[in-house]
């Protein structure tokens, strides 16, 4: 089986990377290059435990910038679970402990009060190349952080709307 490689530029972010083509899941709304990229970026936080510390704000941000399709329930409920920690951690630096439990808590509501909030369209256009760049751990951890900050900033102005969504599933702060 010959590997492929795209370079099809994503719908959400418009990376156009030169990855394996890797399919993404119905809860990702990505090109094969783009998503190929991110599985780039998970392998190497997997093989490096210093890496994985920030695991989580890889995941969040990504997912928090590419929802797939959202007439799914199991997607709204990823894409609300990895948005609101995304909120959680960066508007009120709630750390990894307690947002596996907000994610789990989302998780388990879901159904009854997901609600969408479409990405802002300045999503588009912020890469994750930098993450792939990087050639140590702390490098890998600035990298992280100033991308999902860039994220971050995008969604800021709806903190009102997601503020109210955290309410719906019982999350205040």
């Amino acid at each position: 089986m010959a590997v492929t490689y795209s370079s099809e530029p994503c719908p959400r972010c418009g990376i156009s990377y030169s990855a394996v083509e890797i399919m993404p899941p119905t809860t990702v709304l990505a090109s094969q290059g783009c998503w190929g990229g991110f599985n780039q970026i998970l392998a190497n936080e997997y093989s490096d435990p210093a890496r994985m510390a920030i695991h989580h704000l890889t995941v969040d941000a990504y997912m928090a910038q590419h929802p797939g399709d959202i007439r799914d329930r199991f997607t709204l409920s990823a894409f609300n679970s990895h948005l609101l920690a995304l909120y959680f951690n960066r508007e009120f630096g709630v750390g990894q402990v307690e947002l596996r439990k907000i994610r789990a808590e989302i998780a388990a509501k879901s159904a009854q009060h997901g609600a969408w909030l479409s990405p802002p369209a300045s999503l588009l256009g912020i890469s994750f190349e930098s993450l792939l760049a990087a050639e140590n751990s702390d490098e890998h951890r600035a990298a992280v952080v100033v991308w999902a900050d860039c994220i971050w900033h995008c969604w800021e102005p709806r903190k009102m709307e997601l503020a109210k969504l955290a309410a719906a599933y019982g999350l205040e702060r």
